[in-house]
């Protein structure tokens, strides 16, 4: 039935017997430890009671130390002194109107006037290209800023001459006005073209603001050819315009013209009677038809109002 002996078949190699001892030195130290842990007489000792006692006095006799305070988080909006920049535009909308001079207010104050940010940067560039705001319809000159937002912020533009200024010039003292009254100055017929400041104020009733007001505009527009135009730049009374209605007269000779073949962008939207909008159809339009022999070729232009064309030929020439 077997081909082996009983020995045979218990027989084994090294290997074999060296598996065997672990495996009964695997189940020798486990019924060990099982017996060690579930031996009731095995028991913990618990704290001495004594010892306890001591160290609950001893720590209650140390100072207790105070938690330190949490410092609660307050938001603060900090404002920034940068100048403008496209990605940080200004962080308030609302509106003041104040006093301000349009040569030398600043991007956030133009803000505060009530300007878009695309207005107000317009403005500062056009500035920053050597022109001058001598009125509030200059103003009209900057492309984007329309006439409703020049009309809001006219009585608070202040120019070279102020109107307070202005105001305080021609109001003397009550102790002074009888004197005045006594010392006329002496009328004369005077050249306005021509006419030098001195010339001017010894009109009487003409002191040096009114006369600087009529020579600064007399220089932009390069002379005057109708004595109405004395009255665009400042409304004077109907009593002062009488004394210079006969007090003036006015040689168109010597108005100081633009030569048409020659003239720039920037000398043609110098003139006060160009608007920015009028001069990019206008001065295009002269451009390319130079050279031009004759002015009335620009009443060919039929996008322009014709009053504009009017009012600027005269102060044009063809040379």
């Amino acid at each position: 039935m077997f081909k082996k002996t009983l020995l045979e078949q218990f027989r084994t190699n090294k290997f074999e017997r060296k598996g065997i001892l672990c495996l009964v030195g695997l189940i020798v130290v486990t019924i060990v430890v099982f017996r060690f842990i579930d031996n009731p007489k095995t028991k913990k000792e618990k704290t001495d009671p004594a010892l306890v006692t001591v160290l609950e006095e001893y720590y209650a006799k140390l100072p207790k130390e105070k938690p330190p305070k949490q410092k609660k988080f307050e938001f603060q909006n900090k404002k920034s002194n940068r100048s403008y920049d496209k990605k940080n535009p200004a962080p308030s909308n609302k509106i003041i109107l104040s006093k301000f001079d349009p040569n030398v207010v600043d991007y956030h104050g133009l803000l505060t006037l009530g300007f878009t940010s695309k207005q107000a940067n317009t403005l500062i560039k056009f500035r920053k290209s050597g022109f001058e705001f001598r009125a509030p319809e200059d103003l009209a000159k900057v492309y984007g800023i329309d006439e409703e937002l020049i009309n809001r912020l006219r009585d608070y533009m202040l120019f070279t001459i102020s109107e307070k200024e202005l105001l305080a010039e021609l109001t003397p003292p009550k102790d002074t006005i009888a004197i005045q009254k006594e010392i006329k100055k002496p009328f004369k017929k005077i050249e306005l073209n021509t006419a030098t400041l001195e010339d001017l104020t010894s009109i009487y009733g003409i002191g040096n603001i009114y006369a600087g007001i009529i020579l600064k505009y007399r220089n932009r527009l390069g002379g005057y050819q109708d004595l109405t135009q004395i009255s665009e730049p400042y409304s004077f009374p109907d009593s002062t315009m009488l004394i210079l209605t006969n007090a003036l007269t006015i040689d168109t000779m010597n108005l100081k013209k633009l030569n048409v073949n020659e003239v720039s962008f920037k000398e043609l939207l110098s003139h006060p009677y160009i608007t920015y909008e009028d001069n990019r159809i206008l001065f295009p339009f002269i451009e390319s038809r130079r050279p031009i022999t004759d002015l009335n070729v620009l009443d060919g232009i039929m996008v322009l109002d014709t009053a504009v064309i009017s009012k600027i030929k005269p102060y044009l020439k063809i040379e």
